[in-house]
């Protein structure tokens, strides 16, 4: 039986990149994205709705939350 993950995106407005490093358990999935549209605090990582992004040249960007998705891990 395959277990399922919760990640978070955010989107990079410099670089475009979507970075979807940040995740937790597929049960937490719905309260933590309400909580950081509603910005209320998350439980471990500190989560927002914008944030920040070393691009690739190495500068520095600003990332927007654009959603969760729920994929398989294996």
């Amino acid at each position: 039986m395959s277990e399922k993950e919760a990640r978070y995106l955010y989107k990079c407005r410099r670089c475009g990149k979507v970075d979807r490093s940040t995740c937790s358990g597929e049960n937490l999935a719905m309260t933590t994205t309400v909580n950081i549209i509603l910005g209320i605090p998350t439980t471990g990582i500190p989560l927002k709705m914008v944030d920040t992004h070393i691009c690739k040249d190495g500068n520095y960007g600003v990332t927007d939350f654009i959603g969760t998705e729920i994929v398989e891990t294996n």
